[in-house]
């Protein structure tokens, strides 16, 4: 029997922010996650077809351009308008670390080896480095650290800063 669940709503100005999981133990996929927006005033989703998204939700935000999305693998900025991405492509990978900081969010994607600045205001994703960044051995990145002018990565085995 498939299993629905309601993981996260959010108040935004166009209604309801509504993500969920599906668990169906007939495709051994692991629960598959969706957002849509929810009209209360119609008592209906506003999109026909929920946007999927990679992985668990973590956290959201109201920004005023859209809604702003990280999950365990994707950072992405929602528009409640059209249901398309703002920032056109995601920024996803398997092991995904982020920092907020105001008015930027900044991630690191290890499948990419890039440090990405999102301008919550602007909704939109800057790749901040050139080459890729890859920490040697098994080491994933654990977390992503803001203080003043330098973002610090760290793995179990690695600390790297960034300017």
């Amino acid at each position: 029997m498939p299993h629905f669940l309601v993981e996260n709503d959010l108040q935004c100005r166009d209604g309801l922010v509504v993500t969920t999981g599906f668990d169906s133990a007939w495709t051994n996929q692991g629960t598959v996650y969706y957002l849509n927006l929810l009209d209360t005033g119609a008592g209906a989703f506003r999109f026909p077809k929920s946007v999927k998204i990679k992985g668990r939700v973590l956290s959201t935000d109201v920004l005023p351009r859209g809604v702003l999305y990280v999950t365990t693998h994707e950072v992405n900025i929602f528009d409640p308008t059209t249901g398309k991405s703002l920032l056109g492509k995601a920024v996803v990978s398997e092991s995904l670390v982020t920092a907020d900081n105001g008015d930027t969010l900044y991630a690191f994607a290890q499948d990419d080896g890039a440090l990405y600045r999102i301008d919550k205001n602007a909704a939109t994703a800057t790749r901040l480095t050139e080459g890729k960044i890859k920490l040697d051995g098994k080491d994933v990145p654990r977390a992503l650290e803001v203080t003043g002018d330098r973002v610090t990565l760290l793995g179990a085995q690695h600390v790297i800063g960034f300017d």
